[in-house]
């Protein structure tokens, strides 16, 4: 299953891009009609008939068919610079034009609406109320926050993050263990108006961890984000988290009853996790989630219970950014590691470093108590052989969480889907 939160982008895209192609079908046939009738002859005559397409004083309290139609000509430019913005390559390089755009189309419409229609406020009342309402409450959720960044450090491109969240209410109102959320950031010494939705890797209580790919020019966020890196006393805003399943953060209220009845429902007992790069944030809370949960379980319950992880990346040093979560799975006995570097973007350590599974190690620091001992993490150069993994896993129905590039998903879900038996697999996807 996929979020419902993909299928409302889809549906939103496909109604969008319809409204505009139907447009821009009829205004080719307008074009096509003044060619034909011999109304234009020069592309000069052409602009001329296009803005004043209503040669007539508008009348703001009632436009008209012609009125409105006019109106519209003179904002396809706006329209179509927004629509150009879609595009996926513009659309994550210059995400604020994209973003900036469709709110000022959506106070266009909004604005002719209301002029072409004596009733139209009348029935935009209450959904308008509730628009203004929700940013008041987003407005006051983030401006009455006091949050910093308390780690910040960047593993060649990937920067790990935890920012503490404090509010006026934060010592009566600590967040839950989070699964599956996301929350919107802005750090001013970044980028001062840019916020970018990321997910949730883990929480402890009101501290927030994050694992931020590096991309784009040097001049873009995550960049300018990397440079911060071990800085001290940086402010943070931070909208959210918006959570899918929010758990008691009390790890002392899951009784033995209560995490078997967890496990049975979300993830049962051959349990398969597949990220790639960055995407290991956003199913790093469900590892987290089900190990807890796991944990609780009487030990003859434990050996029953199966979980493979499998994690992508580009570079090793990645590993010690997540290394955290990934000490927590090698010290748990039901929990298997399959880790891989691709050395995509280093030929030498490709061509250079041992072959074979498990054939390299990277030393990381753990802190225990007080004291920092270095563990060694096993990992394959390469991509992982995915058939050879399920194939190894228990003879039971499969439940899989998936979050990466499309290329390591679209391979993972084709291989499931071979698998002679049942399975349930939730994927996260970053398709913005």
């Amino acid at each position: 299953n996929r979020s419902s939160d993909l299928s409302i982008i889809s549906t939103h895209r496909a109604v969008g891009t319809a409204a505009f192609w139907t447009t821009v079908g009829h205004l080719v046939v307008i074009i096509w009609k003044w060619f034909a009738q011999n109304r234009v002859h020069s592309f000069s005559e052409l602009w001329n008939h296009y803005w004043h397409y209503y040669n007539k004083p508008l009348d703001w309290k009632d436009l008209g068919f012609m009125g409105s139609t006019s109106l519209l000509l003179r904002l396809m430019p706006i329209w179509g610079l927004m629509m150009l913005t879609a595009m996926p390559w513009i659309r994550r390089r210059f995400w604020e034009w994209f973003l900036y755009l469709h709110k000022v189309v959506i106070v266009i419409f909004f604005v002719l609406f209301y002029y072409h229609s004596r009733y139209f406020i009348n029935t935009a009342i209450i959904p308008l109320g509730l628009y203004v309402l929700d940013k008041l409450v987003r407005w006051i959720s983030i401006y009455s926050r006091c949050c910093k960044v308390t780690t910040i450090h960047a593993y060649e491109d990937v920067v790990h993050l935890e920012i503490t969240v404090n509010s006026l209410f934060s010592k009566w109102c600590q967040f839950p263990s989070l699964v599956g959320s996301v929350a919107y950031l802005n750090i001013p010494k970044a980028k001062f108006i840019e916020y970018h939705p990321i997910s949730i890797a883990y929480n402890h209580g009101n501290v927030l961890g994050f694992f931020i790919k590096v991309v784009g020019n040097e001049h873009s966020w995550s960049h300018k984000l990397a440079k911060l890196s071990d800085k001290e006393g940086l402010r943070a805003y931070v909208e959210g988290p918006y959570t899918m399943v929010k758990r008691r953060a009390d790890e002392t209220t899951i009784t033995e009853e209560k995490a078997k009845k967890l496990v049975n429902q979300m993830y049962h007992d051959n349990i398969m996790i597949v990220a790639g790069g960055c995407g290991f944030g956003g199913v790093s809370a469900y590892i987290l989630d089900c190990l807890k949960a796991v944990k609780h379980l009487p030990s003859e319950e434990q050996a029953k219970k199966s979980m493979h992880v499998v994690l992508v990346v580009p570079h090793h040093a990645h590993f010690d950014a997540m290394k955290d979560i990934l000490l927590e799975c090698k010290e748990c006995g039901f929990c298997k590691l399959h880790l891989y570097a691709t050395y995509r973007n280093n030929e030498e350590l490709r061509t250079n470093s041992p072959k074979g599974v498990d054939a390299n190690s990277v030393r990381v620091k753990s802190l225990k108590g007080d004291v920092n001992e270095f563990v060694t993490l096993d990992y394959t150069v390469g991509r992982p052989d995915l058939k050879s993994i399920l194939d190894g896993l228990d003879d039971l129905p499969i439940t899989a969480f998936a979050c990466g590039p499309k290329t390591l998903i679209s391979s993972f879900y084709k291989e499931l889907r071979k698998q002679k038996r049942r399975f349930q697999c939730h994927i996260d996807v970053f398709d913005m």
